[in-house]
């Protein structure tokens, strides 16, 4: 069974608030470096104290599919924030605009609530937003298929016929 046998040590570990799959990747290897450097000392000494693991405690990461890395706007903000941190460096998180793949650069969560459909772009000076199945999202950057990442609010510029723009 995966993940499921005796457990010699563990530690645990709360991700920051922004933190990022690679970031996170960085973290838990060293941890899991120091205890496996542990583990072996323990098993050197032969005072291994092993602890069954209880079936609640076995986990199953699923295998990322490509349909996975598709934003649905209709999800909550912190949802869709989530997402776009844990797939930020590779694979990357994306939607649509008239027919081409934007990736997506950091989400920032606001407070603001308006009454359109998830997915509409809307603009506010020099900040990007787009509104979610709950609050509105500020865009940081965003890459557009073909193109190199650049700021949200310069790719909204180069926008033509920008009424009623919105994601899919």
């Amino acid at each position: 069974e995966l993940d499921a046998g005796p457990l010699i040590a563990q530690a645990t570990y709360t991700p920051a608030v922004d933190e990022t799959a690679t970031t996170l990747l960085h973290e838990l290897s060293h941890i899991g470096a120091s205890l496996a450097s542990h583990s072996l000392e323990i098993i050197e000494q032969e005072v291994v104290n092993t602890r069954v693991q209880e079936s609640a405690e076995i986990t199953y990461a699923p295998k990322i599919e490509p349909a996975d890395l598709v934003l649905q706007w209709n999800q909550s903000a912190i949802a869709l924030e989530r997402k776009v941190r844990a797939l930020l460096d590779k694979p990357l998180a994306f939607t649509t605009f008239r027919g081409k793949r934007i990736q997506m650069g950091r989400l920032r969560i606001s407070d603001q609530v308006v009454d359109v459909a998830p997915g509409t772009l809307i603009s506010e000076g020099e900040d990007l937003y787009v509104a979610t199945g709950s609050v509105l999202v500020r865009l940081t950057t965003v890459k557009p298929e073909g193109k190199s990442w650049m700021d949200a609010s310069a790719w909204w510029r180069g926008i033509q016929d920008r009424e009623n723009a919105n994601f899919t």
